[in-house]
């Protein structure tokens, strides 16, 4: 029986939690339009820009602390 085996470094994901306003982000190719309380992921593979509103408050942490805990 063939096998095939390989190990991969899973990098962290931007979280972005909206504190306050709106704006969009673009994601690649899509545009995902966010305002108050909202909460969203961006996957590490893909490029980004925001585009905020002049109000607008967005945090950002990513998952490495729970990736590092999990050994991945």
């Amino acid at each position: 029986m063939k096998t095939k085996e390989f190990a991969e470094k899973i990098q962290p994901h931007g979280v972005f939690p909206v504190v306050e306003g709106d704006g969009k982000t673009i994601i690649g190719d899509e545009t995902l339009k966010w305002n108050e309380s909202y909460v969203f992921v961006v996957p590490n593979w893909r490029p980004y820009r925001h585009i905020a509103g002049p109000k607008s408050v967005l945090y950002s942490f990513t998952d490495e602390a729970a990736l590092k805990n999990l050994n991945l």
